[in-house]
């Protein structure tokens, strides 16, 4: 039979005490970290609506460029074949046209690089 004195369950009621305090601080200290990352991620999850609306707002400002370009580039096409321009006013109208060409390509290489990401 065994047989445990006062003072052995003293001891193991003591190192169940124990166990259970140091338990409740690792359940302690988890649930802070845990709503220290909810709060973290609640700010990182407004950061991200925050640079997704910019980047939007960049993306349709860009567009919008581009089209007044294109419209640009639409008029300077029309006076080139239907003005009565010299020889000199067509080859400035076609630099012209060109340069925005290129302007065109350009900003729709950067809006290609902004709808990555």
């Amino acid at each position: 039979m065994n047989e445990y004195t006062i003072y052995d369950k003293d001891k193991c009621l003591q190192q169940i005490q124990e166990q259970i305090q140091n338990k409740k601080k690792i359940l302690f200290e988890r649930k802070q970290y845990l709503e220290n990352n909810i709060k973290e991620n609640r700010y990182l999850k407004i950061v991200q609506n925050k640079y997704l609306t910019y980047n939007n707002s960049i993306v349709e400002d860009y567009n919008n460029l581009i089209y007044g370009l294109n419209i640009l580039n639409e008029y300077i096409n029309e006076i080139i074949t239907k003005g009565d321009l010299s020889k000199k006013d067509i080859v400035n109208k076609q630099n012209e046209r060109q340069k925005i060409l290129d302007e065109i390509n350009s900003i729709q290489n950067k809006l290609n690089i902004l709808k990555k990401y």
